[in-house]
């Protein structure tokens, strides 16, 4: 089982090829050029250096959101075009799951956080469950004072592992509010990781679970810029 792994969700354009064995190869890039410049190259790329054939994949894992609209829309376009033209499933995988996967078989609670701009974050909880990935929490888009609020209201008693580019600017408030039951991920895992999006993907597709490049769609949880404007 082979799954080509795409993200686009935020500044990092990255793919991979991974194996139900082993990781084929990765390439990532966090600065430079915009996705539509970047991102179809890499993949070509690393197709030709792992030397993977196309009728091998099994299948296309692709985040689905939440994140940049125009990152989302581009990355989704090529998992689509691909899935079409070789008649693969696509593989949703939430976003902040993706970012989860950075984190493996912790027993800590996972925190992921987005930056969704205008003071405003994407969240989610998940954990780990006899080697499964589990969310405890729909994603959602809110304050960060109404999340940890929220945290707090639940009483959690374990730990919790703050992932992600949204930790960083709201590192201190979640300190202050949260003390020692917070910890917070080294930044190299900040980023996502189109590996973590493909073991996500493979997961999915054991138990059959995919979409057809007809009907998959991107969950934004939040409207676009211009049509906040509007409203």
């Amino acid at each position: 089982m082979i799954v080509l792994g795409i993200e686009s969700a935020t500044e990092t354009a990255s793919c991979a090829v991974l194996s139900d064995e082993k990781l084929l190869g990765e390439y990532s890039q966090n600065v430079g050029k915009t996705h539509s410049e970047s991102l179809m190259s890499l993949i070509d790329q690393l197709i030709i250096d792992t030397e993977v054939n196309l009728r091998d994949i099994s299948g296309i894992a692709i985040t689905k959101g939440p994140g940049s609209y125009t990152g989302l829309r581009i990355g989704i376009a090529i998992a689509k075009s691909m899935s079409q033209a070789l008649n693969l499933p696509i593989l949703s995988i939430s976003t902040l799951e993706s970012l989860a996967y950075n984190i493996p078989y912790t027993d800590f609670i996972i925190n992921p956080i987005l930056d969704a701009r205008a003071n405003r974050i994407y969240t989610g909880l998940y954990k780990w469950e006899n080697n499964k990935m589990l969310n405890m929490e729909e994603d959602s888009a809110t304050t960060i004072e109404e999340h940890i609020e929220n945290l707090q209201k639940k009483n959690i008693t374990n730990k919790i592992i703050f992932i992600g580019n949204g930790v960083c600017r709201h590192k201190d408030i979640i300190k202050r509010k949260l003390g020692d039951k917070c910890i917070f991920a080294c930044n190299y895992v900040n980023n996502l990781k189109s590996s973590s999006t493909a073991q996500a993907g493979i997961e999915k597709l054991k138990i059959h679970d995919y979409h057809t490049w007809e009907n998959f769609n991107p969950i934004y949880l939040r409207k676009t810029q211009a049509e906040r404007n509007k409203s």
